[in-house]
């Protein structure tokens, strides 16, 4: 029977696709429209056709900025851990808010199955606020002909072309602004853009060497970090803005007291705050402007990371969110190995790789999973201002015999997410070994994505003594980039654009609570699209 429906709710949406711009030939299409459910059943989806028609009276203004294609009970009302916060929001909106819930396994029992050929239309009328109902034309409608069918009104194609042309939109393009789409492509745009006022991971510390300069590229900007004699690291715009060229090619000296990035091209040198400070070729010093010509960047080193401050220079440095971090990146009775690998793809889809919990029993089967028994059991979320935090257990299974002294009933795991795109994932095996794999995911551009990760284990608990070895940190290593390579293959291929909504379970609950917390700053402005920072040069008093 629910198969039926899906077919009828299918064959409307093709029709009312035909008349992206005549809501009322829409509408008379829908009504008219034959379907094996109206000959058969009784019970129609009368309630599904009048939330697709609906759709075509809402625009982006009249749905709310915190609505979403579904609602996770456990997260509505989440405990608080560490220090308590509350994120503010726009207020003192009236529009229309669309919220349907996602039937799923309730906190008390993950194991119950739901019911949702029944919960969800249930669900549906609970949660919808109707938006107003459509104000007919005022132009005077024709009379009926013989068969009893209103004729459609005229469309004006060359008024409907120039609004087209006007928006941007090419033949055949859907409008974001009236298409059933519109909040599809709006959650997705927002999951495309950067979170700015925020720490990213620039580098790994040990690859900044003292001397030589560094260049990487990060939110769409280039960039070169370099280490002082003092031992400082220090960020500048990546162009030289005598002639264009890359600092990153150049080298690191010492001028007029002050460590500073030598252009390759013409000499010219840079201190860390992007003064000039020589130019070789000027016949007098005061011929050339001493001032900061170079756009500087506030970075920090923690953990092992070279933490690099990317939004605004009014933001004050004691209101700043705090650097990614776990304490276990500098504790002695640790040892953590670093490393990076980049990804074909925008950043969103490969952080969400990192705090999915499921997909290690079948893309990672031969190194930890263990497809037999892949259920994520007891699953809890909670979350505070800059993160997310989950602990679930798994059943795991070792890899060869060597590894079976490591194997326990059940492994216990703790996960966090943390703002903008940070995961630490901690777990302890049998006979005391326990590893943190701390994980940074920084966009390159709006296309790449990279990896930088710290793998981190617990030396004081191994009783076994193999894992304090220093054999141990190339193993570490080459096993990290093992799964990290395991994840590129697949999350390269990922399409969600091509799903007008995504189905999730209990077990995605880390994925969907981060989902909220990010938009929460999405909607006040956090937001950057990559498109605006492709290509663009950004003067010191930007």
């Amino acid at each position: 029977m629910i198969l039926f429906y899906v077919i009828e709710a299918v064959a409307i949406y093709t029709v009312l696709k035909q008349h992206p711009h005549d809501a009322d030939a829409a509408e008379s299409a829908a009504r008219n429209t034959m379907t094996i459910p109206k000959k058969m059943l009784p019970l129609r989806l009368a309630l599904f056709k009048q939330m697709l028609l609906w759709n075509k009276t809402l625009t982006p203004a009249s749905v709310s900025s915190t609505a979403s294609a579904f609602t996770d009970s456990p997260i509505a009302s989440p405990k608080v851990w560490g220090p308590s916060f509350s994120i503010p929001s726009r207020a003192g909106s009236s529009t229309a808010t669309v919220d349907v819930e996602l039937p799923m396994s309730t906190p008390e029992d993950p194991d119950t199955p739901s019911n949702a050929a029944s919960d969800i239309a249930t669900k549906v009328q609970s949660n919808i606020v109707l938006a107003p109902q459509r104000v007919d034309s005022p132009v005077t409608k024709p009379n009926k002909p013989d068969g009893g069918v209103p004729l459609a009104q005229p469309v004006d194609v060359k008024a409907l072309e120039q609004q087209r042309r006007q928006k941007g939109l090419k033949p055949g393009e859907w409008d974001p602004n009236t298409s059933l789409l519109a909040h599809r492509m709006k959650e997705l745009q927002g999951r495309r853009a950067y979170l700015k006022n925020f720490w990213y991971a620039a580098a790994v510390s040990e690859k900044i060497k003292e001397g030589k300069a560094h260049g990487v590229e990060m939110c769409g900007e280039k960039l070169v970090l370099f280490r002082g004699k003092d031992g400082k690291v220090h960020c500048l715009n990546d162009v030289c803005p005598h002639r264009g060229a890359p600092l990153s090619q150049g080298w690191v000296s010492e001028v007029q007291g002050h460590d500073c990035v030598v252009c390759p091209y013409h000499g010219w040198a840079f201190d860390e705050e992007g003064v000039l400070r020589d130019v070789p070729a000027a016949e007098k010093a005061e011929a050339w402007p001493r001032k900061q010509l170079v756009d500087s960047y506030a970075v920090q080193e923690k953990g092992g990371f070279v933490w690099l401050f990317y939004g605004s220079k009014n933001f004050p440095a004691d209101e700043r969110p705090p650097i990614p971090y776990v304490p276990e990146l500098d504790d002695p009775t640790w040892k953590p190995v670093y490393g990076e690998i980049e990804f074909a793809c925008n950043h969103w889809s490969v952080f969400e790789n990192a705090i999915d919990m499921a997909h290690i029993h079948y893309l990672h089967s031969d190194s930890f999973g263990n497809q037999e028994s892949p259920q994520i059991r007891d699953m809890t979320c909670t979350h505070n201002a800059y993160g997310v935090k989950a602990g679930f257990g798994l059943h795991n299974k070792p890899v060869n015999k060597f590894w079976e002294f490591s194997q326990v009933p059940i492994v216990h795991v703790t996960a966090q997410a943390l703002l903008p795109s940070t995961s630490v994932i901690s777990f302890t095996l049998g006979n005391g070994l326990s590893f943190t794999t701390f994980v940074n995911t920084v966009p390159i551009n709006g296309n790449r994505t990279v990896n930088r990760f710290a793998l981190v284990r617990n030396l004081s608990s191994d009783k076994t003594g193999i894992f304090n070895m220093g054999a141990w940190d190339r193993f570490a290593r080459q096993a990290m980039v093992k799964i990290l390579t395991e994840d590129k293959a697949m999350v390269e291929q990922l399409r969600p654009e091509m799903l007008p909504r995504e189905i999730s379970v209990k077990a995605d609950l880390p994925q969907i609570a981060f989902r909220k917390l990010r938009q929460e700053y999405i909607d006040m402005g956090y937001g950057v699209s990559p498109e605006a920072t492709e290509n663009r040069y950004r003067a010191p008093d930007q």
